[in-house]
């Protein structure tokens, strides 16, 4: 890969956050540091798809991994950080912004990210995180071997794990709902996975599809009034961006939310064995230090996988609730309400 030279005016100008991207952030990202950039500078470009804890954290995790692999942002890389606020129409823009600026590198947070960086550029190396499935997306030939411009790291989730500790938790359970966006193919997949789970565990699976935020309140109520025990949520960005909406529904019925990830917690969610975002973050930081130190490619550097899970029990909930933790559980538990 050649490395652009920057001129410093230049660099400066590229910090500039993009006009009507509604929330795009360069000073948390290093833009304070621009000034005192060197003149070779690596370009590197963050597109994060909605603001939430877990793709926040994420983007905390890939800093610090440049920073640990010996990269000074704001010196020897200057990163441009934009947030498209959940809009299409922002998400294009920023992307386009970055394939003009043939940035030396991007990371994309969330699928919807990835999948429109990769349609802006098909040279600019690209890593993903918070992806649930590549291939699905197509934004990789294979795991293995994605064979274009395109890698990362991979948030699927231990979804049996989680239905095992929702057992644990409710042994009596006989059915569950689910409740995910239409339009994320991520959270397609895994409501997918989810019902192989509970089909395997003996668990029937009523489901229920949004299309945006003002949905949740009349769907929750709506899937509540079938004969269910728990509401199952994946990691699902509109979801994510909306917890007390659904918990504030379930709440009433006494009806407990597992959700597909720790940030699901704060917003009400009962438990999960969630990915932790930070580290998958830091993964995706280190690869992306390899690509831009020339060891590899991402054609050919393999996907990887969530290194660390934690299991996590909201106790706000469980007193809220009067569900019963198992002693060999009661060490996960936690008041996540106020994080």
């Amino acid at each position: 890969m050649k490395m652009k030279k920057w001129l410093a005016g230049a660099l400066l100008g590229s910090m500039v956050v993009l006009a009507g991207c509604g929330g795009g952030n360069a000073d948390s990202a290093g833009g304070s540091a621009a000034s005192e950039a060197d003149a070779d500078a690596l370009q590197v470009g963050i597109v994060q798809l909605a603001d939430h804890e877990a793709l926040d954290r994420a983007r905390e995790g890939f800093e610090d991994g440049l920073t640990d692999a010996g990269y000074t942002i704001g010196k020897d890389v200057v990163i441009d950080f934009q947030n498209a606020q959940g809009d299409q129409s922002n998400l294009d823009t920023i992307t386009k912004q970055f394939a003009s600026d043939k940035k030396d590198l991007v990371c994309a947070i969330a699928t919807q990210a990835a999948v429109q960086m990769a349609s802006a550029s098909s040279e600019i190396p690209i890593v993903g995180t918070a992806i649930t499935d590549y291939v699905a997306a197509n934004l990789a030939k294979s795991d293995e071997e994605p064979g274009g411009n395109v890698t990362g790291t991979s948030d699927m989730n231990p979804i049996d794990d989680q239905v095992a500790l929702m057992q644990k938790l409710l042994p009596d359970i006989k059915t569950v709902g689910i409740i995910y966006s239409s339009s994320e193919e991520n959270s397609r997949i895994q409501a997918e996975l989810f019902k192989k789970s509970c089909d395997a565990a003996g668990i029937d699976v009523e489901e229920m599809t949004i299309s945006n935020v003002n949905e949740i309140q009349q769907a929750a109520t709506s899937l509540i009034g079938e004969d269910i025990q728990a509401v199952y949520v994946p990691t699902d960005n509109l979801l994510a961006s909306a917890m007390t909406t659904l918990t504030g529904v379930t709440d009433e019925k006494q009806i407990p939310v597992f959700g597909g990830e720790i940030a699901h917690l704060s917003g009400g969610a009962l438990a999960t064995v969630s990915v932790d975002y930070y580290e998958l973050g830091k993964q995706t930081g280190t690869m992306a230090a390899e690509i831009l130190k020339e060891e590899a490619q991402p054609a050919t550097m393999p996907i990887e996988m969530p290194e660390t899970t934690t299991t996590a029990i909201n106790s706000a909930a469980v007193e809220k609730l009067g569900i019963t933790v198992p002693d060999d559980l009661a060490e996960y538990e936690k008041d996540y309400s106020a994080e």
